[in-house]
C-alpha cells in the first residue's frame, strides 16, 4: 500500500533537493533518478526555468511524497514505482528529481519538479482532480508490482480507509462476514448445509441475483461478491467441494507472539498482566494448533523446515536483487539513448555556433540541453567501452519487458517465502518461549 501527498514549493527550493538526495537516506545515492535536469545542478536549471516562463503565481515547483507499508516492498521496487509514476503523471514534460529514502522502516519516495511545463511554459495546476489522479496512478502501479491498495471509492470492490482499520482492529462487518464463511466452507457438505450453518451464527440470507448477508445486528445486506473474488456463490460452492481454505494475505496468516510479561508496562499494571497471560494462553494454543496443521510434530522435523524455508528466502531474494539490479541497468541506458536523441539537434547547434556563450544566453533551454547531451554522451561512451557495443532503443524495449515479467514472478515468490519464514521465526520464538517454561518449572518440581 502507498500513501501519496503532494505539498507546493514556494521557498528554498535547492535545500529540498539536497535534502532528498541525501546520501545516507539513498544508500549513497544509489535511488537518485532525474529527468530533464541533473540532481546536483537541478535547483540552477529550475530557477532558469522559472525566470524565462511568463506565466503568474508564485510557486517554484511540487514536492510529492509517496510512502510505502513498512516490510512490503523493496528498496528496488519503490524506485521502479516511482519512477514509472513520476514518468506517467508528468509525461517528460517537467523536469524533475526523484529519489528513494531507506533509512526509516517505512520506504518512501520524493518527487521534486519544476513548476514550468517544458513544452508550454505554463505552470503546472495542482487540484484535487490532479492529486487523485496521482493516487490512482500510484494504486495501480501497486497493483501490477503485487501490493496492497485501500480502495476509497465508493461503489468499487475492496476496503474503505475506515474498514482497513476497523480490519486490523478485528471490528470490521465484511471481516467477520469472511471469517463466517471461511470457516462455514470448510466444515459444510454441501450449499444447503453452508447456508443453515451461517444462519445459525445470526445471519439473514438473501439469495437471487447476488447472494446477500446480513447479521442479525447489522443494519443492510452486504452482497458476498463484494468482499472478494473467492467469495462469490460459484466460489463458494467450489470451496465447499474441494475444501479448499482461500489463500490468506502474510499479515492473516502470520502467528502472533507471545507478550513478555517481564516488560515494564506489565509489571506495571495488574489489569495489563492478567490480559497479557490471557492473551498468552491463546497464542500457544494458536501456535500448537499451527504447527499441527502443518505436520510439525516433531522438534527435527520443524528445524528443517525451518533452516529451508531461510535457504529459499535467501535464493529468492537473491534472484529478484539481481534482476531488479539488470532492470535498473538497463532503464538507465534507455533512458540515456533517450536523452541523447532528443538533445542532439541542439547539441549540433550548439557545435556549429561561432559565439557559444552567446549562443546559450540566447537560446531558450540551452544550457539544459547541452548539460544533458553532454552527459548522456559520456554515460554512453563509458558503457561502448565497458560492453564493446550500445544496442539501439528498439533492442532494449524486448529485454525490459522480460526481466520485468521475471521481476514479476520472482517478486511473488519473494512475498510467498517471507511470509513462510517470517511465520516459522514468530513460531520458533514461540517454541523456544514455551519450552523454556517447560524447562523451568521441571527444574522447579524436581528442587521440591
Amino acid at each position: 500500500m502507498a500513501v501519496t501527498k503532494i505539498i507546493p514549493i514556494r521557498t528554498t527550493i535547492g535545500k529540498l533537493i539536497d535534502y532528498i538526495c541525501n546520501p545516507s537516506k539513498t544508500e549513497n545515492c544509489a535511488y537518485v533518478y532525474s529527468e530533464n535536469c541533473f540532481p546536483k545542478t537541478a535547483s540552477v536549471e529550475f530557477s532558469f526555468l522559472l525566470r524565462k516562463t511568463q506565466a503568474g503565481g508564485n510557486t517554484l515547483g511540487r514536492h510529492l511524497i509517496q510512502s510505502f507499508s513498512p516490510n512490503e516492498t523493496t528498496p528496488e521496487q519503490a524506485h521502479e514505482i516511482g519512477k514509472k509514476l513520476a514518468e506517467q503523471h508528468l509525461k517528460g514534460e517537467y523536469a524533475y528529481v526523484m529519489t528513494t529514502h531507506v533509512d526509516r522502516n517505512h520506504i518512501h519516495n520524493h518527487f521534486v519538479w519544476c513548476a514550468v511545463n517544458l513544452k508550454t511554459h505554463n505552470r503546472y495546476h495542482s487540484n484535487k482532480r490532479s492529486y487523485h489522479e496521482i493516487q490512482d496512478l500510484s494504486d495501480t502501479l501497486c497493483r501490477e508490482n503485487g501490493l496492497s491498495v485501500i480502495d476509497v471509492k465508493s461503489g468499487k470492490r475492496g476496503k474503505s480507509r475506515f474498514e482497513y482499520d476497523m480490519t486490523k482492529q478485528g471490528d470490521s462487518y465484511k471481516e467477520k462476514l469472511r471469517i463466517a464463511i471461511d470457516n462455514a466452507t470448510l466444515k459444510a457438505n454441501s450449499f444447503e448445509e453452508f447456508l443453515q450453518l451461517l444462519a445459525a451464527q445470526g445471519y439473514e440470507i438473501k439469495q437471487g441475483k447476488y447472494l446477500s448477508f446480513k447479521h442479525k445486528d447489522g443494519e443492510r445486506f452486504t452482497r458476498a461478491k463484494a468482499i472478494g473474488e473467492d467469495y462469490t456463490e460459484e466460489r463458494i460452492k467450489q470451496r465447499i467441494k474441494t475444501k479448499a481454505p482461500v489463500k490468506l494475505s502474510p499479515q492473516q496468516s502470520s502467528i502472533r507472539q507471545l507478550h513478555d510479561l517481564k516488560a515494564d508496562k506489565f509489571q506495571q499494571s495488574a489489569g495489563l498482566t492478567h490480559w497479557g497471560k490471557i492473551q498468552n494462553l491463546k497464542i500457544m494454543a494458536d501456535t500448537m494448533n499451527l504447527l499441527g496443521e502443518k505436520g510439525l510434530t516433531d522438534l527435527s522435523d520443524f528445524d528443517r523446515k525451518f533452516v529451508t524455508a531461510i535457504t529459499a528466502f535467501d535464493k529468492v531474494s537473491s534472484a529478484l536483487k539481481s534482476a531488479e539490479s539488470s532492470l535498473k541497468d538497463l532503464t538507465e541506458l534507455q533512458k540515456q539513448l533517450r536523452i541523447y536523441g532528443r538533445t542532439k539537434e541542439m547539441y549540433v547547434k550548439f557545435q556549429q555556433s561561432r559565439n557559444k556563450d552567446k549562443f546559450i544566453r540566447e537560446t531558450e533551454g540551452a544550457e539544459s540541453y547541452v548539460m544533458l547531451h553532454e552527459t548522456a554522451k559520456r554515460y554512453l561512451s563509458a558503457y561502448k567501452k565497458e560492453q564493446g557495443k550500445v544496442p539501439k532503443s528498439a533492442e532494449l524495449k524486448p529485454l525490459l519487458a522480460t526481466l520485468r515479467k521475471e521481476k514479476l514472478t520472482l517478486y511473488e515468490q519473494y512475498k510467498t517465502a517471507k511470509a513462510e519464514q517470517s511465520e516459522l521465526m514468530k513460531l520458533h520464538i514461540n517454541l523456544q518461549k514455551i519450552l523454556g517454561k517447560e524447562r523451568k518449572q521441571q527444574e522447579q518440581e524436581v528442587d521440591r
